[in-house]
């Protein structure tokens, strides 16, 4: 892994903890206009309202994370048969670098998964068939894989076959 990863994930962690931070203080003004609500009740109220506010808007930002340097976590957790859209809308991502993320995380180890030729769907959880290359097989441009002449999409890195469009 390379420096930038690190730098990710501890930009990834600063943003976490300023959210969970603007959370704390909207705390504390929920909980002092609670206890001014006992001898003003108009600067209590605010406070309470305020404090909820400040508290809504800590987790709107967490919300708007997205998965920086998370992303390789997510995909190795993953089993199934899913979209490329769907992975890269969870990702927060295009499809095309949700599958460019897929196979760096294939290369990385971190991640088993292959795609389907036909379709282009990730099945998480399986590895790229191995073939017995035949003269007319198609070589990935991208990967470099030797996989069937019908096939649609390379089942290694999901990038499709020129050949075919």
């Amino acid at each position: 892994m390379g420096i930038f990863h690190y730098i990710r994930k501890i930009i990834g962690g600063l943003w976490s903890l300023f959210c969970y931070f603007i959370m704390f203080i909207g705390l504390i003004f929920f909980i002092v206009g609670a206890l001014m609500v006992i001898g003003h009740v108009y600067y209590g109220i605010a406070g309470v309202i305020l404090g909820l506010i400040i508290i809504g808007f800590g987790k709107f930002l967490l919300w708007l994370k997205k998965p920086v340097g998370a992303g390789l976590d997510y995909l190795s957790n993953l089993v199934g048969r899913k979209s490329l859209d769907d992975v890269a809308k969870e990702l927060g991502t295009d499809p095309e670098s949700a599958r460019v993320e897929i196979y760096k995380g294939k290369t990385d180890g971190k991640v088993k998964a292959r795609f389907d030729m036909q379709t282009g769907e990730v099945i998480f959880g399986e590895d790229t068939p191995k073939y017995t290359p035949a003269p007319n097989f198609v070589e990935c441009e991208y990967c470099g894989t030797l996989y069937p002449p019908e096939a649609i999409f390379c089942p290694n890195c999901g990038a499709p076959n020129k050949r075919k469009s």
